[in-house]
């Protein structure tokens, strides 16, 4: 039985007075009506409020728990975003990152008053759009010996396989009852398993010939007809893998793109059977998040006057159109439109989204390396190219400035500044730098230097490192005008030679994107060369496998063919 348990919910990073939030929600929209941080709508107040997600937040109330007539007791949450751990009358119970939480407090709950605890850690690949924090209830559930700890259902080719873990506390002989609706129809099937203490798994209770449609599969665990345990899923049986999946364009998005080809194109989702048909059939077959930039364009295009057509609103269309065909990402994409305007050429804002992705991918690497926890991508560790992202690879499976950006800051060892420490103080700027590396790394000297945009030297400081240090190895003061922004470049120096080097772009209080000067890139004698008078800022040299900035004047060779760049590009970090 599911009890909802009211409680009030307490916000705080250490630092700042505790915030009372009665109902709980996320993060920056406590900070927000508790008048901790402001919102007007610009870039700026976006990076003024850099430091949030920089910081652990943890969540806290205290309730009494209602009394419960099972045998074991469980605490339910749900509308969880970010990674957290769990914490309840100070042990820790469970770390996770999933948006729903279900986990036995049999044996920790309290009759009196309870203490809970979420804490959730920095989130550093979301520079500008927070989504760490709690929205959702908390309930305590409570059931029978036996309890159900998993259950899935896998649809193929016509026939519906259920997998679920038990766990139970003492043998026992259990009846577990399915009752599978699909369309209107019901299949029932019971059957009998002694169980054994601890977690047991069964592998697949076979449904067969099972109709495509929305299925809801209910689960009981009885004993001696007595519920122990119960629960549900909800899952969407497709046709069977006998017929193309995709060729059936259902949707507007594939229509768009099949009238861009002339009905010889079809939209799929990525399937090497799928793209076979589609090759026997003389057919072009685009995956979704890997449709060529002018395709999707085109695809836009298409679908505004569809939608025009029909009456609707097309105002949200373009971001999340681009997002779903050709791997943009809509948050940043959403950055680019207010910095450039919405009269700014597609391309450009394709681009910087791009380039903006690939900081956002190094600075978490770099965070993940100075932790010391793996790196995730698209919630798969990076095992290798198999978790090849949209924002890594493009179409024709070409690295994209990210995957630069990703190898920069996961290489044996790396230096590197982040923003500044507070704000400026009698124009003064205070910036960190960093240093880690694996184990075995020789003793080195970290050189940080800033630079003014027109390449003049503002600032040198060296620091000596012999390893890992979850604090910063020196701090950089750099005197500068308010307006103004710096790079600040981290090199590796051994024997005289640098070893490594990563450039940040140190942005100002007022500054954005636009007001950064265009720059001109030329390809002389096999480099790129800054033939301009201000510095580029977030250039990809594949080529070289370069992602950093160029100071006028400076270049960086280009092994093989004219590299992937955009001119005049300005990256904001």
């Amino acid at each position: 039985m599911f009890r909802k348990i009211p409680c009030d919910w307490f916000l705080t990073d250490g630092i700042l007075s505790d915030i009372r939030l009665g109902a709980p929600v996320k993060v920056m929209d406590a900070l927000l009506r508790a008048g901790v941080v402001k919102d007007d709508g610009t870039l700026v107040s976006r990076l003024n409020r850099e430091w949030v997600f920089r910081r652990s937040w943890r969540y806290y109330t205290t309730f009494q728990a209602p009394a419960y007539d099972g045998a074991r007791a469980y605490l339910v949450l749900d509308a969880l975003s970010g990674r957290y751990s769990i914490r309840l009358n100070g042990t820790e119970l469970k770390k996770s990152d999933g948006n729903s939480m279900r986990i036995e407090v049999t044996g920790y709950i309290k009759e009196a008053l309870n203490t809970l605890e979420i804490e959730f850690e920095p989130e550093d690949n979301s520079v500008m759009v927070p989504t760490v924090g709690l929205t959702g209830q908390m309930f305590l559930y409570d059931c029978g010996e036996t309890a159900i700890s998993a259950i899935d259902a896998h649809y193929e080719n016509g026939d519906c396989c259920v997998t679920l873990q038990l766990s139970a506390l003492s043998e026992v002989e259990i009846q577990l009852a399915f009752d599978l609706s699909v369309n209107g129809e019901i299949r029932t099937k019971k059957i009998f398993k002694d169980v054994l203490p601890g977690t047991n798994l069964i592998e697949c209770v076979p449904f067969k010939n099972v109709p495509a449609g929305k299925a809801s599969l209910e689960l009981k665990v009885k004993k001696d007809e007595i519920t122990s345990d119960s629960s549900s899923i909800v899952k969407f049986a497709r046709e069977s893998r006998s017929a193309a999946r995709g060729f059936q364009v259902s949707d507007a998005f594939g229509m768009a793109i099949t009238a861009r080809a002339g009905g010889n194109s079809v939209v799929t989702p990525i399937s090497n059977r799928a793209f076979t048909l589609a090759a026997d059939r003389s057919l072009t077959a685009y995956a979704y998040g890997k449709v060529p930039v002018n395709v999707a364009q085109y695809a836009v295009s298409r679908m505004e006057t569809l939608i025009e057509l029909s009456g609707g609103d097309t105002s949200t269309l373009e971001k999340e159109a681009l997002w779903r065909l050709s791997g943009i990402r809509e948050d940043v994409f959403r950055s680019c439109i207010f910095a450039y305007g919405e009269d700014a050429p597609i391309e450009k804002k394709i681009d910087v989204s791009r380039y903006l992705q690939a900081v956002s991918v190094r600075r978490q690497a770099e965070f993940a390396r100075l932790r010391e926890t793996p790196f995730v991508l698209g919630h798969v560790r990076d095992t290798g190219r198999a978790f090849a992202s949209r924002a890594l690879f493009d179409h024709n499976d070409r690295p994209r400035p990210a995957f630069f950006a990703l190898k920069q800051a996961w290489r044996n060892e790396h230096a590197f500044a982040v923003q500044p420490e507070g704000s400026m103080k009698d124009g003064l700027l205070t910036v960190p730098v960093h240093y880690v590396a694996d184990e075995g790394a020789e003793p080195a000297t970290v050189t940080a230097v800033a630079y003014a945009m027109n390449g003049e030297e503002l600032m040198t400081a060296n620091f000596p490192v012999m390893g890992n240090s979850s604090e910063a190895v020196g701090r950089l003061c750099v005197e500068k005008e308010e307006n103004e922004f710096i790079i600040v470049r981290t090199m590796i120096m051994r024997n005289n030679e640098c070893a490594g080097k990563t450039d940040t772009l140190i942005t100002p209080e007022g500054g954005m994107l636009k007001d950064l000067s265009n720059t001109q890139l030329l390809l002389r004698d096999g480099a790129i060369a800054n033939v301009g008078e201000s510095a580029a800022v977030g250039v990809c040299v594949p080529g070289s496998e370069y992602f950093g900035c160029l100071l006028p004047g400076e270049s960086v060779p280009v092994s093989t063919g004219r590299p992937g760049f955009t001119e005049g590009l300005n990256i904001i970090e």
